[in-house]
């Protein structure tokens, strides 16, 4: 019945187009159920706070956020309300971007933690896609990799948002030379932005009929970076509408990124270590020589095969808590020798030395023995380890040697001919 003249300025109405608007028309959808029990409550006098914040619609359009601070009056002989709006647009807007902005920081913390927790790769990366995406606001997030050769997209993960259907795992296996953009971001590591639907109808060929496909309208991509090379990238879309991507969103998913690829050098790093660890394990399997490895307090930790053929014991034999014979394969005779060699290496000589071996048969032989030590972070004997090679032939063949040239020895000298 009534509206001054800045109430008819700030909607865009005149006061004759507002008499003839239902009041509810003017508020926000998502709004109006609570606005109509709120007025109900009202005027059937429940005690309520006089003040309400709420959206309303100006007849351009524009969406605005107000304060109404309501009393009831009597006008004409009738009960009604008078409201004062406020428009505080402004100040609702400042506050959700620090809340979002805070969001943004603590999704970034998060993300550290997750996977500083460590677990299954594809599973840290979906809990990843799934947390940022939320806080981001959009509608799918996904991190594609590049194979060995960089020539196809492999290895997807994709997480979306309520109600949106997965689409990016059916692009498993493309080229990338049919995505010609894309490869192009790629080989030159930078950041691709798309805003809205006029940014995508640049794309072409396979890649326009992705953007249409999926219904993406806005995307934000950034390469992962191994060794200054883009071995994959992630990326966020939007269905529907434009989205503008500020700094701290931009900021937040090169973070994101830097995270996934943090990620991605450790577990290159484990696939490293255990193809080492295959590796060593292979020649300590495959070695002729025999390798003992004891602990400081003397204890054996491991044997391989060859020193199971060399001696004759096995593994199980050697190692354990209370073995029945510490040092099997040592004769008595050579406990005070072996000990002054230990004590050696202790010492830091680590010459090889000669050593009498005792089988399983209680045969003796003789080997070559090549020891070292592991330290410790603190620099103090950890692990003693030895090389152990049956010289047994070559004993052999010093001692036919030296048979022979005492024979030729004997020859020459007994000859009554003049030899030189």
């Amino acid at each position: 019945v009534y509206a001054n003249p800045i109430t008819m300025f700030f909607m865009g109405y005149t006061f004759q187009e507002l008499q003839s608007i239902d009041f509810l028309d003017l508020v926000h959808p998502d709004d109006r159920p609570a606005i109509i029990q709120r007025y109900s409550n009202r005027m059937t006098g429940k005690d309520l706070p006089n003040r309400l914040v709420c959206r309303v619609i100006r007849k351009n359009g524009g969406i605005y956020w107000v304060e109404s601070r309501t009393v009831i009056i009597e006008w004409e002989g009738k009960s009604a309300t008078l409201s004062v709006l406020s428009n505080i647009t402004d100040r609702v807007e400042a506050d959700e971007k620090r809340a979002y902005e805070q969001a943004i920081d603590g999704m970034l913390v998060g993300v550290s933690q997750r996977i500083n927790r460590g677990g299954e790769l594809d599973e840290i990366i979906g809990d990843l896609l799934a947390h940022s995406g939320e806080t981001l606001k959009v509608s799918r997030a996904y991190l594609m990799e590049l194979n060995e050769d960089r020539e196809k997209v492999q290895n997807i993960h994709e997480w979306c948002a309520e109600g949106v259907v997965p689409y990016h795992k059916k692009t498993e296996g493309q080229s990338i030379e049919e995505l010609p953009h894309l490869k192009d971001v790629l080989d030159n590591r930078k950041t691709l932005i798309i805003e809205d639907n006029e940014d995508t109808s640049k794309l072409s060929g396979d890649e326009r009929r992705i953007s249409i496909d999926s219904k993406m309208s806005a995307l934000i991509l950034v390469p992962l970076i191994l060794d200054d090379i883009a071995y994959g990238f992630i990326a966020y879309e939007v269905i529907g509408g434009k989205r503008v991507w500020n700094m701290m969103e931009q900021i937040a998913v090169r973070s994101i990124s830097n995270n996934i690829t943090r990620l991605m050098e450790r577990r290159r790093a484990k696939k490293y270590l255990t193809e080492s660890k295959d590796f060593l394990e292979a020649i300590i399997l495959t070695m002729s020589d025999g390798l003992s490895i004891v602990n400081n307090r003397g204890e054996y930790q491991y044997i391989n095969p060859a020193m199971t053929r060399i001696t004759g014991y096995t593994l199980e034999e050697v190692v354990g808590e209370h073995p029945e014979n510490p040092h099997p394969y040592w004769p008595n005779d050579q406990e005070e020798y072996l000990i002054q060699m230990f004590l050696r290496t202790m010492e830091g000589n680590l010459d090889s030395f000669e050593a009498i071996c005792l089988r399983k048969d209680a045969k003796r032989f003789p080997v070559l023995v090549s020891p070292w030590w592991i330290y410790d972070d603190e620099g103090n004997p950890k692990t003693y380890c030895a090389i152990v090679r049956d010289i047994t032939e070559i004993k052999r063949a010093e001692e036919a040697l030296r048979a022979s040239e005492k024979k030729f020895r004997t020859i020459f000298e007994s000859s009554r001919d003049g030899i030189y």
